[in-house]
């Protein structure tokens, strides 16, 4: 039986394309995965039993430390592992030795890690935060404010350094001076596994309330949770304009900064997600939990719709996808004429979504956005657009077309 496929494209917020599926990489079956580092070419993960590298984009894992890393960053060609029991251990060789680099560390478990220039930052269990500004030769603490809290997360972001904490009157703290001084920021009470940030947003990722965004560098925060179903997000990582979030069950995503959040778990297990990472071909996702390692897909299925023209079109109008028959890609071009949202979505015959290649507001204009079918069989398909807000009862236009596909 030929597949059909529809091309759903509905104007409300932004998403990516999903041809494929996330695929389980080699080596690390069954390994709860509490954190990962891209570092170059290189990808690093800290699991239960161990800290792992793969020099080939997950394709194999080697053991590189026997001690598992809960938190992880790099300053130039050093590698830092915080670790539960251990303290900080340090790599100048990717991974070939390790050291320990505990001077003046006062605290065991080191729950979070991140750089900025010559400066690293620690965050602990028990102790606060803590600064090395000599490599990790000495630790100093930073707690001027922050009040001793259990730090999960830490982030750099257009100089303002982030801690993200818990649980008691927890939430984020924001230091404008590297961590001298430090000002209870938002997201109160709330436990704040992940932050992250963008160019123009910072996000924290929190246990009870989902994802909070800062458009002024920390001094607000306000949930973006359309979307998010589980409230629960574990980790987050971003990717040009693109944001990520890791939760019990899956991964998230979302092209507008949190406007929309859309899953984006096809192939994944149904668990708990500590890690995310990207480098230049894929994203990594850990798990932790009965179906544990580390699970990849390529960032090519994140395409985005180019304005080919700006000129004001009369009218609402789809075209005839080209080429068609195609193998395996093809451009699908449309126009509007006033200022709408847009998504692209795919079906299969079973109303099964397959792909969503455009969810976001567009100016009036002429659009063009390609689709990779390299994963599906040779068939018949349909791509279908939608315009306007309502969309649940098939927005302000529609118009559906046939396409072929041929292997």
């Amino acid at each position: 039986m030929r597949k059909i496929l529809f091309i759903l494209i509905v104007f409300h917020s932004s998403l990516p394309t999903t041809h494929s599926q996330w695929i389980r990489t080699n080596g690390l079956n069954g390994d709860f995965v509490y954190s990962m580092l891209s570092a170059g070419n290189n990808i690093f993960a800290g699991t239960g039993s161990g800290t792992y590298i793969s020099t080939n984009s997950g394709s194999s894992w080697q053991l590189t430390f026997n001690i598992s890393a809960r938190s992880l960053t790099n300053s130039a060609n050093n590698i830092f592992a915080g670790t539960q029991s251990n303290g900080i251990y340090l790599t100048t060789n990717n991974g070939i030795n390790w050291m320990q680099v505990n001077n003046g560390l006062t605290a065991n478990y080191v729950r979070a890690l991140t750089s900025s220039g010559t400066n690293i930052f620690a965050g602990t269990t028990t102790a606060g935060a803590f600064i090395s500004t000599n490599n990790g030769s000495n630790w100093t603490p930073i707690n001027n404010g922050l009040s001793n809290q259990y730090i999960f997360s830490l982030f750099m972001n257009n100089s303002i350094l982030y801690a993200g904490t818990g649980p008691a009157n927890g939430g984020v703290f924001r230091s404008t001076n590297s961590g001298v001084n430090w000002t209870f920021s938002g997201a109160a009470n709330q436990f704040v596994y992940a932050l992250v940030g963008n160019s123009t947003n910072v996000f924290a990722a929190s246990d009870l309330a989902g994802v909070f965004t800062s458009t002024n560098n920390g001094l607000s925060w306000a949930q973006v949770n359309n979307g998010i179903s589980n409230m629960f997000i574990n980790s987050m990582t971003v990717y040009n304009n693109f944001v990520f979030a890791g939760s019990q069950s899956g991964v998230l995503i979302s092209s507008n900064n949190g406007s929309q959040w859309t899953d984006f778990s096809q192939g994944l297990p149904n668990n708990w997600f500590y890690a995310l990472v990207t480098d230049s071909l894929y994203i990594y996702a850990g798990v932790y939990g009965g179906n544990g390692g580390v699970w990849k897909r390529p960032l090519l299925d994140l395409v985005a719709v180019k304005q080919i023209n700006s000129n004001l079109p009369g009218k609402f109008s789809l075209l005839q996808n080209f080429p068609n028959p195609f193998n395996p890609m093809t451009n699908v071009k449309f126009q509007i004429p006033n200022t709408s949202f847009a998504k692209l979505v795919v079906f299969d015959v079973l109303g099964k979504e397959i792909a969503v290649l455009v969810n976001e507001e567009l100016k009036p204009g002429t659009y063009e956005v390609s689709w990779d079918a390299v994963n599906y069989p040779s068939g018949v398909y349909y791509y279908r657009l939608v315009v306007g807000d309502n969309t649940n009862n098939g927005g302000d236009f529609s118009e559906k077309k046939k396409m072929v596909l041929l292997k």
